[in-house]
């Protein structure tokens, strides 16, 4: 059945930069969205919700602190503001899917210390320098992290200790990444986690392949890396599953890898990786 959608426009005064909110609980969806001359808005504690693109495509917006009273902040939320800070409060226990997305001048995070979940594309393309993912954080989300081309602002991650799952190409393009280690909470790591991150030397990871049990092209190595199954590919290829071959978009820096707690390497785990001249594997290993 169709119905009529109406679009409504504000005659908010371009001449507007300041806001500030004394009594309120709750920012609305879409409350300041698209409002691109706003630079500064000030919210009361008290307030519980941050709505779904509250504050999203005010790319001027550079000065707004989230109270420590918020408990939940939607989807796209802050997306494509000029935020160069973010500090999140220990009441949210998630960050939703493109939260922070395209917020290219955002260098500084505080996840506080009750986030479980971040969500899809929940940093993407943003200027973290470093970042330090909290002992509460269980799941990392596709792309959460992941740059649109190759960037060097990314220097380290300091995952905590109680991470179970990371999506698929979270980590992408983030080049300036020399040293990765991983927890041994770690279950599953999806493809392409680190691809493009074509500047890592040394990665400590818990299981080789997406998890401890995986078989065929998901338990090599570099499948973390991405992979490519075109056979113009110039990466070496490793056949699984009959006739199907797999490149491995493993980095040449590479040099080291450390397996810390696995009870197997599978079949051609490291096949043709021959950029890697150390890999130390834990006690406890049978196969």
């Amino acid at each position: 059945e169709a119905k009529n959608i109406r679009l409504f426009s504000f005659y908010v005064p371009s001449s507007l930069k300041t806001v500030v909110i004394t009594d309120a609980t709750q920012i609305p969806a879409g409350a300041f969205y698209s409002l691109d001359y706003v630079k500064t808005v000030k919210m009361n504690d008290g307030i519980k919700s941050i709505g779904s693109s509250a504050f999203s495509a005010n790319d001027v917006l550079s000065q707004c602190i989230i109270p420590e009273s918020v408990e939940t902040i939607g989807f796209s939320a802050f997306s494509t503001t000029a935020l160069s800070e973010v500090y999140i409060p220990d009441l949210v226990s998630a960050i939703e899917q493109n939260t922070f997305y395209g917020c290219t001048k955002l260098s500084k995070a505080n996840l506080g210390n009750n986030v479980a979940t971040i969500g899809t594309q929940a940093f993407y393309n943003t200027a973290l320098s470093t970042l330090v993912i909290p002992d509460s954080v269980t799941t990392i989300n596709n792309l959460a992290f992941a740059q649109q081309t190759s960037n060097l602002t990314l220097k380290s991650v300091d995952f905590g200790e109680n991470l179970q799952t990371i999506g698929r190409e979270a980590f992408k393009n983030n080049n300036g990444l020399t040293i990765i280690e991983i927890p041994n909470s770690l279950q599953t790591i999806n493809d392409g986690v680190f691809y493009g991150c074509n500047s890592i030397k040394s990665i400590t990871l818990p299981f080789v392949g997406y998890s401890r049990t995986s078989t065929g092209y998901s338990s090599a190595f570099g499948y973390i890396f991405g992979y490519s199954t075109s056979s113009s590919s110039s990466y070496n290829y490793h056949q699984y599953s009959g006739t199907n071959y797999y490149g491995f978009y493993v980095p040449s820096s590479l040099k080291t890898v450390v397996v810390t707690d696995a009870t197997r390497i599978p079949n051609g785990a490291f096949y043709y990786e021959d950029s890697i001249t150390t890999i130390k594997l834990n006690n406890g290993i049978k196969t």
